[in-house]
């Protein structure tokens, strides 16, 4: 798989995006903190809502464009996601989320959902390595194996370790870093099963400048 990044702009969100990945049943996209990965109450244009512009416009589409949006991003958190551009693959990109086949790797820098032992609660496991520290900062590979709600930021800060720049959390770390829509979260790595060629495809996106604080590797 032949990984080439396009830049593109979006009127709709008025910035540039990444497409990092797209063939004829799939887009990746880096989103950039800040941008919704779904609408919601504040009507703000979403991510999107900007590839289907882009799609329509690069080829185009009459009519409306088909997107599927197979897993989200917080507003807040920065990184890949992947997009399908037919119902087919959209159906099999589900049910690879839906048996934990969709790997998603992030990288975070520690500095509402809750903890709960009641007995309807859902379960939420995620695996870590850190990979750098400096000064009040560490820099953490994570690789989720469910995909709760707030499931990062919730259990690093039930332990006394709140995403820098994360305030709905606890976080007092340098916020002016990310800005008021941006906490230090980013998916860098996605690993999944072509929905039609079954090829293993594995993408990744450069770390934001935001987390490049001088980590060793």
């Amino acid at each position: 798989m032949e990984q080439r990044t396009n830049v593109i702009y979006c009127p709709l969100l008025r910035q540039n995006i990444n497409i990092i990945y797209e063939d004829n049943h799939l887009i990746a996209a880096d989103k950039p903190c800040g941008v919704l990965s779904q609408g919601d109450y504040s009507g703000a244009a979403t991510l999107p809502d900007s590839i289907r512009h882009y799609l329509k416009t690069k080829y185009g589409k009459p009519g409306n464009v088909f997107l599927g949006v197979i897993h989200r991003l917080d507003r807040e958190v920065s990184g890949l996601i992947v997009f399908a551009k037919t119902s087919k693959a959209a159906a099999r990109l589900s049910e690879q989320i839906r048996d934990r086949r969709f790997v998603k790797t992030l990288i975070k820098h520690q500095g509402y959902s809750v903890i709960s032992a009641h007995p309807e609660a859902k379960e939420a496991r995620l695996s870590f390595r850190i990979i750098g520290r400096q000064a009040k900062f560490c820099g953490v590979e994570i690789n989720l194996h469910t995909g709760r709600h707030h499931q990062i930021r919730v259990q690093f800060a039930s332990r006394g370790n709140p995403i820098a720049g994360d305030r709905l959390y606890g976080s007092l770390s340098a916020p002016e870093i990310f800005g008021k829509q941006g906490i230090a979260l980013h998916a860098y790595s996605l690993r999944f099963t072509h929905p039609i060629s079954k090829e293993i495809l594995s993408i990744h996106t450069p770390l934001p400048v935001f987390l490049k604080l001088d980590l060793p590797a």
